[in-house]
């Protein structure tokens, strides 16, 4: 049994500017007109620029046209609130009297979990959704790199270990595991977080009738991928990727990852691994848009603003990646979603 998923990133929908709601619009559509439309989506980071009015008109695109269940990440966008003062783009002036704990409280509020990371069993196969925990304004040195605490490099690394066991230890876990809650000293409050099945958040959650995210797939019975081996894929996501991996990792002026050599070597040892990134905006017809490295490392462009063979932004291409998971192997497709077409130069596979 096959099934797919889609990871978009950088949709960057902004109140103001409806061309970002037309492009996710447009995306979303794409997908759901496919012959066999992705099991579920996945976006990956800067899904606004952090105000209030970006979530909401997000959470109405994803109820309208998103066909299928949402999962997502931050971003260093979901910071940008701190960059804006009396509605227009103010460095001088910057956190503009907004803060990391507040821009992370409303990213929570959009996702209904107490942690902004958490992982999924989807399918029979573990999802692990990271998340940039800080901003510049706690330490300049962090820029738009993503800062990872201790607490969040455990919960990963138990995690990577558990899946590289024998397939007969993991009888257990066939559920939608709750790695993420054990890391979290309040239990009464992941309770309260606990969407019901069916539902989009938690009671009492900002903007909880009008979000797009959807529950887990968590049946036992829906096993996609049982290989006769040791490994399975184990899917990983962050919206910026490790240096000088992907296609526009190689800036010197970022590292993508504060501690990117603790990252690395983790998920270096871990070749089941299949990590995800945005960031960077890069086409999918960029040469090392695909890197293999221990592990491998796919960056997915942007559906909002992708980056050409120069600096400045495509006008008009929109792009993300449909992911096809298979008994022995995961292929990644890159899609632009302007033409409706599949890009030939961006098919990768990977065989377990």
């Amino acid at each position: 049994m096959k099934f797919t998923f889609a990871v978009l990133s950088d949709i960057h929908v902004v109140a103001w500017d409806p061309e970002s709601h037309r492009r996710l619009e447009v995306c979303l559509k794409d997908y759901a007109a496919m012959k066999h439309p992705p099991d579920f989506i996945v976006i990956n980071g800067d899904l606004t620029e952090g105000f209030a009015e970006d979530y909401t008109v997000l959470k109405r695109i994803l109820s309208e046209h998103a066909r299928v269940p949402v999962y997502v990440t931050n971003g260093n966008h979901e910071y940008y609130r701190m960059w804006y003062k009396d509605g227009s783009f103010s460095t001088d002036t910057f956190p503009n009297g907004w803060s990391t704990a507040e821009a992370m409280a409303r990213f929570l509020g959009f996702l209904g979990k107490p942690l902004p990371y958490y992982d999924l069993r989807l399918k029979g196969l573990r999802f692990v959704f990271m998340s940039a925990e800080r901003y510049r304004d706690t330490d300049p040195a962090i820029r738009e790199d993503a800062w990872i605490s201790d607490g969040q490099f455990a919960w990963l690394e138990r995690i990577l270990r558990e899946e590289s066991r024998p397939l007969h230890a993991d009888a257990k876990g066939m559920a939608e595991t709750a790695s993420a809650a054990e890391a979290d000293p309040a239990p009464a409050a992941l309770e309260a977080a606990e969407p019901e099945s069916g539902g989009a958040g938690p009671a009492g959650s900002p903007g909880e009738d009008e979000t797009g995210l959807q529950p887990a797939d968590s049946s036992p019975g829906e096993v996609a991928y049982r290989p006769h081996g040791r490994k399975r894929p184990v899917f990983v996501f962050l919206h910026q990727p490790l240096p000088h991996t992907v296609a526009g990792s190689y800036d010197p002026g970022e590292k993508g990852v504060v501690q990117d050599v603790r990252l690395r070597e983790l998920l270096g040892r871990h070749p089941n691994v299949c990590f995800f990134s945005g960031h960077t905006h890069y086409t999918l017809a960029s040469p090392g848009i695909y890197f293999e490295d221990g592990c491998s490392h796919m960056g997915t462009s942007s559906v909002r603003r992708p980056i050409g063979d120069g600096i400045d932004p495509a006008p008009v291409e929109s792009e993300s990646v449909l992911v096809e998971v298979a008994p022995h192997s995961v292929t990644i497709r890159g899609r632009r979603h302007n033409t409706g077409e599949w890009l030939p130069s961006a098919v990768f596979e990977k065989r377990y």
